[in-house]
């Protein structure tokens, strides 16, 4: 088996299912010839062989080859780790991550700078009625429904800052990201080597979601592309 990888780049989140996969790749394996899903042919013990599911379903797809899945998955574990604990390859993931927090960064600051705005003329205006309140030229219950109306409004914009800021933050890239990086990837690499077999939920969904597909073609040495998600 041959296995060959796309240029690294960004990974960014896609919703999932709810229902956990059953092996780490399940799901992403696609045919070369018609684009389907690969599905389970037949278990003999541990071995589990695959195939096209159009093929098998329908006939419509010429790809009757069925191929070990431990074989597709150790190639795809040994390409996968040689190119994700490249330090190139972080290096390319935090610079595109970066890039692209200074992108939102900066389509959101017009709203920082008016939020501010509406921040320090919602003080001015609490300022200005408790001043009149406290010295009586405001009555007391439309003074005291005054103050209320006035603190709300500036309760309302200073937490539309503060999650403005969570927002930001979020964005930040942490310093400690590319240690749990590495850590969750070793962590999917060592626990193959476990009686199940299983990576640890965590782990695996880390590794899946740097993956866009993973296309399984015949040939004499059956071939697989796999492609990461692109930023």
């Amino acid at each position: 088996m041959q296995a060959r990888l796309s240029k690294p780049s960004q990974a960014k989140r896609s919703g999932k299912s709810t229902r956990q996969p059953a092996r780490p790749f399940s799901g992403l394996l696609k045919c070369g010839c018609c684009g389907g899903g690969m599905a389970i042919h037949d278990r003999n013990g541990s071995a589990i062989r695959i195939r096209c599911s159009t093929a098998a379903e329908s006939g419509s797809c010429s790809n009757t080859k069925m191929v070990r899945l431990d074989t597709i998955e150790a190639a795809l574990f040994a390409n996968l780790r040689g190119v994700l604990s490249n330090p190139s390859y972080i290096e390319a993931f935090v610079e595109a991550y970066n890039e692209e927090r200074r992108r939102l960064s900066s389509s959101r600051q017009p709203d920082r700078k008016k939020l501010e705005r509406q921040l320090k003329e919602a003080g001015k205006i609490f300022e200005t009625r408790l001043g009149l309140f406290e010295k009586g030229i405001l009555p007391r219950e439309e003074g005291e429904t005054l103050l209320i109306s006035a603190k709300q409004d500036v309760a309302a914009v200073k937490d539309a800052l503060e999650a403005l800021d969570e927002q930001e933050q979020k964005l930040q890239f942490d310093p400690a990201s590319p240690a749990t990086y590495a850590a969750s990837l070793n962590e999917v690499f060592v626990s193959r080597q476990a009686s199940d077999g299983q990576p640890a939920p965590k782990a695996r969904d880390a590794v899946r979601d740097l993956i866009a597909e993973i296309v399984v073609s015949p040939a004499e040495k059956t071939v697989c592309l796999l492609r990461l998600k692109d930023a």
